[in-house]
């Protein structure tokens, strides 16, 4: 008996996240076309994987949409895990999704400009690029190993990824020069490796 709405978040790296400018603002028009964009994605089976997107921003007659997908038994099993407890969620949400939106109602990101935002997070490591104001990216990377070993390997394998990224980005949306770097953690002390990231990058 749960009284106002349910959501859970799927971990990002459990999801395909990509983001495209789509021709409209129609609800039941944006849906058909970002159904076209995950088939077009996704390396999965279509009966494999379940799909969802979300306007991030519309604009005259076309949308900014980002487009997740996710395989089909993550998702039932998050449902089965809600049915033993008498109900189902009213929304299925992905980690980094739902963290931009608290971090763009905040206020702390500026409204020009282009930012690589990196969110060192329990399981890993999550990046977003922002263009004025608008995530372009979202990306899971791998996260440092639990005991502190192997971290220059760990540095450089992130590295390389974000740099791939910002490539394939540059390619796809044009580029503005290299962007301001962010790392948001936990509260308290700085993680060492948001340093040994920082100084990388």
């Amino acid at each position: 008996h749960f009284k106002g709405r349910v959501s859970v978040a799927l971990p990002t790296d459990r999801t395909l996240l990509r983001v495209a400018l789509l021709p409209s603002t129609d609800a039941a028009e944006l849906r058909g076309m970002a159904e076209l964009q995950t088939d077009k994605f996704s390396p999965f089976p279509v009966e494999s994987v379940a799909a969802g997107a979300e306007v991030l921003e519309a604009a005259g007659s076309s949308s900014l949409v980002a487009m997740a997908v996710v395989r089909r038994e993550d998702v039932e099993a998050v449902g089965q895990a809600f049915q033993g407890a008498g109900g189902l969620p009213d929304a299925v949400d992905v980690e980094i999704l739902g963290w931009w939106r608290g971090v763009k109602t905040s206020g702390r990101i500026p409204a020009h400009g282009s930012q690589l935002l990196l969110r060192l997070a329990p399981g890993g490591v999550e990046a977003l690029v922002v263009r004025d104001g608008v995530p372009l990216m979202f990306r899971a990377l791998p996260g440092p190993r639990p005991d502190g070993s192997g971290e220059d390997a760990w540095v450089a394998e992130c590295v390389e990824e974000l740099a791939d990224s910002l490539t394939a980005l540059e390619t796809e949306w044009g580029g503005t020069g290299a962007p301001t770097l962010h790392v948001f953690h936990a509260p308290g002390a700085v993680p060492a490796c948001a340093e040994r990231l920082r100084s990388a990058l």
